[in-house]
């Protein structure tokens, strides 16, 4: 048998067709590798290429959903000289996602740096600062469904024992004093919070403690009003609190009109308000009253200016000693004279006809 040798140029294949001769070709003459070796979870990362793929050439293959990366195995495979695909085997496998971040622990450093978690796979974990370990064991397992099992609470927060009361309040409800609550502060009455109305249990170094309590500021008026012609018994004082109290009196010759006292109260526990109007001082009217008056008994028809006899004739004036008398001149008019003491008055009545006057003496 004649073997007859053929001279390719490198990057090409030139099949030798001789009739009567058996062409030989040697393995890898064309230089490319064939169709990509399949795997059962994964498939190439990104080429749509199937086959004739150059010598060197390196595919990475991607997992498929559902799957992950095992740890330690490759995800490449690479053209070889020899026209051949390098070996790779299944490097994707079922698994749990990432471990659950807690609020009360961190995933241990060993478990920390894996990101391959089969079925059947435990992690533990470290309670943070701010808390402590209880009796539970801190672990948790993948289950058969590929999700972690609940993680019970193995870490608990750290106590900061029972919180002080500030002057003039106290705390509303101290059941929860571990790390992380919240205790708010009721002031007393006529006392308001100044700055945040709560403590929280919070983190110094690797201890906790209560944070600064607030303080219950006294709930005050503003001055109350001053009056014309009057004065208030508060002119020495300089904060008017919750329920104080001033009381107004008025100058001599004036009258007090309202309430005599007011008081600093609230209705919304931040601003002082008074409780009412200041009171009014007006000045007091006299009028002279009539001092003439007709003896207990008399009666007279008429009317008088003086409020002595009333329109109907009768006496208003009270009883008294002195003399009175009325005398009928005759001219449809009469005169009384009434007679205190060493004084003596005349008094001009209007009569109206056949109207009488009785004459006596007290």
């Amino acid at each position: 048998m004649v073997l007859v040798a053929a001279v390719v140029s490198p990057g090409h294949c030139h099949p030798l067709w001789l009739l009567g001769f058996v062409v030989l070709l040697l393995p890898g003459a064309c230089g490319l590798c064939g169709a990509l070796p399949s795997l059962s979870h994964a498939i190439p990362a990104d080429t749509n290429r199937t086959e004739g793929f150059p010598i060197n050439t390196q595919v990475t293959y991607r997992c498929l959903d559902g799957f992950v990366k095992i740890p330690g195995k490759s995800d490449t495979v690479e053209c070889l000289s020899n026209s051949q695909w390098s070996n790779m085997e299944e490097f994707c496998g079922r698994s749990c996602l990432a471990p659950p971040r807690l609020k009360s622990a961190v995933l241990s450093d060993e478990d920390l740096r894996k990101n391959y978690y089969p079925v059947g796979t435990t992690v533990s974990y470290v309670c943070r600062p701010a808390y402590e370990k209880t009796e539970l064991s801190p672990v948790i397992t993948c289950l058969e469904n590929l999700t972690w099992m609940e993680a019970p609470e193995f870490c608990l927060g750290k106590s900061c024992g029972v919180p002080k009361s500030p002057e003039h309040g106290r705390p509303v409800d101290t059941t929860n004093n571990r790390f992380g609550a919240k205790v708010y502060i009721l002031c007393d009455d006529g006392y308001q919070v100044s700055g945040q109305p709560f403590i929280q249990c919070l983190l110094n170094g690797d201890q906790v403690e209560w944070s600064k309590l607030p303080i219950c500021q006294l709930i005050t008026c503003s001055p109350p009003p001053n009056i014309t012609n009057g004065m208030h018994n508060g002119s020495n004082v300089e904060i008017f609190g919750y329920n104080s109290s001033v009381t107004y009196k008025c100058d001599h010759n004036f009258s007090l009109t309202g309430e005599a006292s007011i008081q600093c109260t609230t209705k919304d526990n931040i601003n002082g308000v008074w409780n009412g109007s200041a009171p009014e001082c007006k000045v007091i009217i006299t009028q002279d009253k009539p001092t003439i008056v007709p003896p207990e008994g008399a009666e007279v028809a008429g009317s008088s200016s003086g409020s002595v006899l009333n329109t109907t004739g009768n006496s208003t004036a009270p009883e008294g000693k002195g003399l009175g008398m009325c005398i009928d001149i005759g001219i449809g008019t009469s005169i009384g004279i009434v007679v205190l003491g060493a004084v003596a008055a005349i008094i001009p009545l209007a009569i109206l006809k056949k109207n009488r006057m009785k004459v006596g003496a007290s």
